[in-house]
């Protein structure tokens, strides 16, 4: 009785956490790839930049 009482209250709750798993990783993989698309825009706006700073130095220079 004790096992099968067990078995009972055990189900709810794990197919409870597998929907919350579930969702948990959409979200998460969602915010994973905002960050890395952030990344890259960042890394691109710091190198067109450092581009455009060197061609004005160039330019200053000469």
């Amino acid at each position: 009785m004790q096992l099968e009482k067990s078995n009972e209250a055990i189900t709810p709750v794990r197919l409870y956490l597998e929907a919350k798993y579930s969702q948990v990783t959409h979200e998460f993989w969602f915010f994973i790839l905002t960050i890395v698309l952030l990344l890259i825009g960042s890394l691109i706006s710091i190198g067109s930049l450092a581009g455009i700073t060197k061609t004005f130095r160039k330019t200053e220079g000469d």
